[in-house]
């Protein structure tokens, strides 16, 4: 029952991880997006350096995942 339990709890946080992997990539994208069409050079600045955290978050979340499958038995 326990090993059940674990591996549904295990599953549930590797799920979470790439949900918020992905939403974090489409944030990026988005102001990505919103830079290019961006007039004004600070702003446009200002958009790039938030779509360049979420893709750290991004990348953040994947190596999590990579470092918590390498640590299973």
């Amino acid at each position: 029952m326990h090993d059940v339990s674990t591996a549904i709890a295990i599953g549930f946080v590797e799920q979470s991880k790439r949900l918020r992997a992905a939403h974090y990539r489409a944030e990026a994208e988005r102001f990505r997006g919103m830079a290019e069409t961006e007039p004004l050079r600070s702003v446009r600045r200002h958009f790039q350096a938030i779509a360049s955290e979420y893709e750290h978050m991004a990348a953040a979340c994947v190596a999590l995942r990579s470092r918590s499958l390498r640590e299973r038995p």
